[in-house]
């Protein structure tokens, strides 16, 4: 099985961890495109994680 070359970088998945946050994931969306770009792939701890439910809106009438 092929790992991906960041997947056991625990430097990079540390610094990935810490912008996920604080910025509303769009830092983590710019490193994702940036590590696809690179690589073509992303290390599993890159992956998107699954949205949650989303919220039920009233209906309007």
């Amino acid at each position: 099985m092929h790992h991906h070359p960041l997947e056991q970088n625990t430097t990079e998945a540390q610094y990935f961890e810490k912008i996920r946050k604080p910025t509303a994931g769009l830092g983590a969306a710019a490193y994702r495109r940036a590590v696809i770009a690179l690589t073509g792939t992303l290390p599993s701890w890159a992956k998107p994680r699954k949205p949650g439910p989303k919220p039920k809106v009233a209906a309007v009438e």
